[in-house]
């Protein structure tokens, strides 16, 4: 087995890794010495220490074993710890509590002085996830010092609830690029002023507290801020627009629906207008519709929205006015396939700058006399949906189809064959198209990748295309690049 495996190309193994999942490297690694010295910078580039939050035992010895593994070939020029690039520690429940009497469970000196170590030698370290343990963690002096002045490349962190100690941890780390956060809206002005820290990518998840009032974001003004992913809370598009100026990227979820405005007469009476004014339009879900002051703002754009609304003119014109004033180029929504043919046929129109579009259509099924209608307005939109694209200017369509399994019998065993040779000849922008079939609410679904290659003199053709999920990883990175 050994000479059969240093007969392989070595190089071509090591980039072929690259691809495969941890899984199957771990297979890999087992089979003999060579693969497993080939495999183990790809094994212990991403490391993810994860234990079920009813685990009931202490989880000391396991962060010693990993600690003494990663420790194991400090002396060598690539030793463990600066292959990791990515770090993520998610500990039992019974680690995060507080007891009755402030107190909490704490690392062992051992272990904390153990863990630094592996920190202080990862100076290829990329990305920290410690949002379920982070003041476990940072409450030993030597681990928040290897974060502050040893982690040189760490760009990205994630934190949780923190307590002082921990947060003045954070406050210290100068060299962050992107910041998850979890914390209370109270104060969150000065809270982010206080890092010495100007990400350009923020994630805040608020939790407000009860019977909160005024603005908490205070004189906050974050320029150098490009992504924004705000959850919880409730901000007008202007007030975002004028702590944010220039965004490029926004996901906004809003707590004002199943949160703390049940009834929609108190959102139009609130002081703040809540970023729209079909916002009536909306039953439920969290995601709310942008306002048009973001329209110069906005790069890429996600809208789920309710599908039984989206039969509703005046809403898809909402839509559409949305989409006409921010000029995305890389657009996500959820519509109905109820939906007006018509909108579908003003989408190429008003997405001119256009280059990755993500369209789920969803049924919507319940009472058995419902289902031959739409049945029958699904199919006849799979019909008209190629012409309709034929001006559309994007170079990858991803389609996710979620319709009852009955649905997808009456209307064909394999429809996306045909849908997609419809696509290609009506829509000659297109190159990739990503199409998935599920069916609810068994969740068996169906999913294939296509390209279209360009024949001289001939039609063009349709490849299926095996590894697609590398593909739409590719194209979701590109769209939200400049």
């Amino acid at each position: 087995m050994p000479k059969a495996f240093y007969d392989l190309n070595t190089d071509v193994l090591q980039h072929i890794l690259q691809f495969v999942l941890m899984p199957d490297v771990s297979r890999f690694m087992r089979t003999c010495h060579g693969a497993y010295d080939l495999a183990l910078p790809f094994f212990t580039a991403s490391v993810d220490l994860r234990w079920n939050p009813s685990y009931q035992d202490c989880c000391d010895d396991k962060l010693h074993g990993f600690c003494n593994f990663m420790l194991a070939e400090s002396n060598s020029l690539e030793d463990r710890p600066s292959r990791l690039r990515e770090l993520r520690v998610s500990l039992p429940t019974h680690y995060r509590d507080v007891g009755l009497m402030g107190e909490r469970l704490l690392l062992p000196p051992s272990v904390a002085v153990l863990f630094a170590g592996v920190l202080a030698r990862a100076i290829n370290l990329v990305y920290l996830d410690l949002t379920e343990s982070e003041v476990f963690f940072l409450s030993h002096p030597s681990i928040a010092d290897a974060l502050i002045n040893q982690c040189p490349k760490l760009a990205r962190v994630s934190f949780g609830q923190s307590d002082r100690v921990s947060m003045a941890t954070k406050w210290q780390m100068r060299h962050l690029k992107h910041i998850s956060l979890r914390c209370s809206l109270l104060g969150i002005g000065g809270l982010l002023e206080s890092f010495a820290c100007r990400p350009t990518s923020l994630e805040i998840s608020v939790s407000i507290p009860v019977k909160l009032h005024g603005d908490q974001w205070g004189d906050l003004v974050w320029p150098q801020v490009e992504s924004l992913s705000l959850s919880g809370g409730t901000m007008s598009a202007n007030r975002i627009s004028q702590i944010f100026p220039n965004l490029r990227r926004l996901q906004y979820r809003s707590g004002a629906f199943g949160g703390w405005w049940k009834d929609r007469r108190e959102l139009r009476v609130a002081k703040e207008p809540l970023l729209w004014k079909e916002l009536d339009y909306l039953e439920s879900g969290d995601y709310t519709v942008w306002h048009s002051n973001l329209k110069c703002h906005v790069r890429e754009l996600c809208m789920p929205f309710p599908g039984s609304n989206v039969q509703d003119t005046t809403f898809t014109e909402a839509i559409l006015e949305i989409l006409r004033d921010t000029t995305p180029i890389s657009v996500s929504l959820t519509v109905s396939t109820m939906a007006p043919l018509d909108f579908f046929i003003k989408i190429p129109q008003t997405l001119e700058k256009i280059q990755f579009l993500e369209i789920c259509l969803l049924a919507v099924w319940g009472d058995d006399e419902v289902a031959p209608r739409i049945i029958k307005e699904t199919v006849a939109l799979l019909v008209h949906l190629p012409d309709a694209f034929s001006k559309l200017r994007a170079t990858y369509l991803r389609m996710l189809f979620r319709l009852p399994q009955g649905y997808l019998r009456a209307i064909g065993a394999e429809p996306q064959d045909a849908f997609v040779c419809e696509l290609a000849r009506c829509v000659p922008a297109l190159e990739y198209v990503d199409i998935t079939w599920e069916s609810r609410p068994d969740s068996a679904y169906k999913s294939k990748w296509y390209r279209f290659e360009e024949r001289e003199g001939r039609p063009r053709q349709v490849a299926e295309i095996a590894d697609g999920h590398i593909l739409r990883n590719y194209w979701r990175h590109r769209s939200t690049i400049s």
